[in-house]
């Protein structure tokens, strides 16, 4: 007679998920920032729900955002 078990092992590794929340104000010479949001999620990213200016110039070139 043969007899056999089947052992069940469980990974007992934890994942870890990190989120973030950034809440931004201050100013530069050409930037100004009021209460302006970063949330950072593992699966999500947002920003915005504050105020961004730009100081001086009407118009602004840039090669990404």
């Amino acid at each position: 007679m043969i007899v056999s078990f089947l052992v069940s092992c469980e990974n007992s590794e934890e994942v870890i998920k990190n989120n973030y929340y950034l809440s931004l104000s201050g100013e530069s010479k050409n930037w100004e920032v009021d209460s302006y949001e970063v949330v950072i999620k593992p699966d999500t990213f947002s920003a915005g729900n504050g105020k961004l200016t730009m100081k001086n110039d009407k118009e602004v070139t840039s090669h990404f955002f």
